[in-house]
C-alpha cells in the first residue's frame, strides 16, 4: 500500500481518487476551490455559465457510474451534480481537502516516501511525504506546482 497526493478535483482527479482507493492505496485529494468539478464547478472561471457539454451525457459518464437518464446534453451544473453524485457513491468525501492549495511539490532524494508536498489551507503551510503524485489539474488552469 502506497500514500498517494492527487491534485484537482475535477473529472480526472475524482478517478484517480476512486483508482487509488480501490486498489487499497491511501490516497488523499487536494482541491484549492471550495468543490469538486474542476473547470466545470461554480468556482472555475475558465468555463463560462451557460456552458452545455458538446458530447452526451452518456459518452461524458464513466463507465463504472452511468448515468441515470437517457441521452441529452448535460449544462455545466449538471454535470457539477453528477461529478458529486459519482464522489458519493464511491465515498471519496472523506479524501478529499478542499480550500487547500499545493504550493510546492517536489521530488526528493533517499529512501522513504520520494514526494514532499507543502499545501496551504486557511493560510497554514503544512508539508506531507508521498510515494506517489497524480497532477489532474488540466490544461485549462494556471499552474501552481
Amino acid at each position: 500500500m502506497k500514500m498517494i497526493a492527487i491534485v484537482g478535483a475535477g473529472p480526472c482527479g475524482l478517478v484517480a481518487l476512486k483508482e487509488m482507493l480501490e486498489m487499497g492505496h491511501t490516497a488523499v485529494l487536494f482541491e484549492a476551490t471550495g468543490e469538486i468539478g474542476g473547470v466545470f464547478s461554480a468556482a472555475a472561471m475558465s468555463a463560462y455559465d451557460d456552458l452545455y457539454l458538446t458530447i452526451s451525457n452518456l459518452m461524458m459518464a464513466f463507465s463504472d457510474f452511468p448515468p441515470t437518464e437517457s441521452s441529452r446534453y448535460s449544462s455545466k451544473p449538471e454535470y457539477v451534480q453528477y461529478l458529486a453524485q459519482y464522489a458519493a457513491h464511491f465515498h471519496l468525501a472523506p479524501h478529499i481537502q478542499l480550500h487547500t492549495s499545493v504550493m510546492v511539490a517536489r521530488l526528493v532524494a533517499g529512501g522513504g516516501m520520494p514526494w514532499e508536498v507543502t499545501v496551504h489551507k486557511a493560510g497554514l503551510p503544512t508539508t506531507h511525504r508521498f510515494d506517489a503524485l497524480i497532477i489532474c489539474t488540466g490544461a485549462n488552469g494556471k499552474p501552481h506546482v
